[in-house]
């Protein structure tokens, strides 16, 4: 079901085994669609192969349930192809973050000369590199919420949960229901295996489905093996490695890097080689996460363009110390981002641009007028910014919000943002 990158994933790999398959997707060309989903042969079909996209709500895996079909996703049904690869399984959810992260372990993986792949949510369905992946290969997999939905076997070596912040409520009637999702990732772990999780993980009230040793993330000096003080990564109370040798910025991103090197260690990876630190000092922000577009005039123009909620603008708004103008909008995700902009964003910068769908949902305030301006396209709050900007100001594209209100996706809306700030 779906016929996005998953989907055509699944059907080149059953028409490459000789593996009898029917497709379905709701908005394009497909053997079955909405139009004859009563005709779909019932007491022909084993299993139904999901799309992240696809809702356990929908009419067509209802249908399935009670007729006891077997309901899984892309990932799972990778799994069931060829069981005898994953022995290697380094698994990441969270809210956010989940892409540096996994992209950092894989460099570091890289650099040692192992056999990677990076997979899943990343970009690169599973499925698409399933014949390429040999026995002992690593494999490093970013699992998104409505991936882990449709997902039942995986037992990864390590699993990572990076954070869990409210996201996704179109799809999620509760934030529990959202968070059980994102722990579904250890599901089958035992006692051998590892978990790292964040250090207020069960302050919250969150609980584990599986059994494995968990590493809190606590950078403290001398709470685990890695941790951070005094602009240095230390490793059992020595210095390892200076910050300021490494490109990425904010305390969220060095947060990704221990963790990345806390999980390697606990497979037993010797991180401890020097071409580990040539790797992480090479190693860029990713475009559109705090991507450096240009600095005109003693202005810096910040692309963070994938950040889609709450939590992530204000990780990208601690990361500097100058002053920011903040150009944050899109398509809301809830109905509160009045209150979030006013109560939990404005005292931390000099100013918001809001435009787009955003705009609609703020009502200007007497005492604010100076510190909030409402535009209606990304173009004119650049204009806007360039305006209001001080030799020494950062300009920060953290929208905080969907792009579907005016792109087809985030990358769309980055590479929008960086045209009409190169455009000045």
């Amino acid at each position: 079901m779906g016929l996005g990158k998953s989907g055509k994933a699944v059907e080149r790999w059953c028409l490459e085994n000789d593996i009898d398959f029917l497709t379905y997707d709701d908005s394009c060309s497909a053997d079955y669609t909405p139009k004859n989903i009563e005709n779909l042969p019932w007491k022909n079909i084993r299993s139904v192969v999901l799309a992240p996209g696809v809702a356990l709500s929908h009419r067509v895996v209802n249908e399935a349930k009670k007729r006891d079909i077997d309901c899984i996703g892309e990932i799972e049904f990778a799994l069931n192809q060829r069981p005898e690869v994953f022995s290697k399984v380094i698994a990441v959810t969270g809210t956010n973050g989940k892409t540096t992260l996994v992209n950092i372990i894989y460099n570091i993986l890289r650099s040692l000369g192992e056999v990677a792949h990076l997979l899943g949510n990343v970009g690169t369905p599973l499925t698409e590199k399933l014949a390429k992946i040999q026995k002992g290969d690593y494999i490093v997999l970013e699992l998104s919420s409505f991936q882990l939905d449709s997902l039942y076997s995986l037992r990864s070596r390590v699993s990572v949960i990076l954070n869990i912040t409210p996201d996704h409520s179109d799809r999620y009637d509760t934030f529990n229901d959202y968070v059980k999702s994102k722990v579904k990732i250890t599901q089958n772990q035992k006692q051998k295996d590892f978990c790292l999780l964040p250090e207020d993980f069960h302050d919250r009230g969150y609980c584990l489905e599986g059994s494995p040793h968990v590493i809190y993330a606590d950078w403290a000096l001398g709470k685990n093996r890695f941790s951070k003080s005094d602009g240095s990564i230390f490793h059992d109370g020595k210095h390892w490695m200076f910050w300021k040798d490494i490109c990425l910025i904010g305390d969220h991103n060095k947060g990704n890097i221990l963790t990345a090197l806390t999980a390697l260690e606990s497979l037993g990876v010797d991180v401890h080689q020097k071409c580990v630190k040539i790797a992480l000092q090479n190693f860029l922000p990713l475009p559109h996460r705090l991507e450096k577009v240009e600095t005109l005039k003693g202005v810096t123009y910040i692309n963070d363009s994938k950040a889609t909620n709450l939590d992530a603008v204000l990780k990208a708004i601690e990361s500097f110390e100058t002053s920011i103008i903040l150009i944050f909008g899109g398509k809301p995700k809830s109905s509160d981002v009045e209150r979030e902009i006013y109560t939990e964003i404005l005292p931390l910068v000099a100013t918001v641009i809001v435009y787009g769908e955003a705009a609609h949902y703020v009502s200007l305030k007497k005492t604010e007028t100076k510190k909030i301006h409402l535009v209606e396209l990304l173009p004119e709050a650049v204009l806007k910014a360039r305006l209001l900007a001080k030799k020494g100001d950062t300009v920060l594209f953290s929208p905080g919000c969907s792009s579907f209100d005016l792109y087809m996706n985030y990358k769309e809306r980055g590479e929008a943002f960086k045209k009409a700030v190169l455009l000045q």
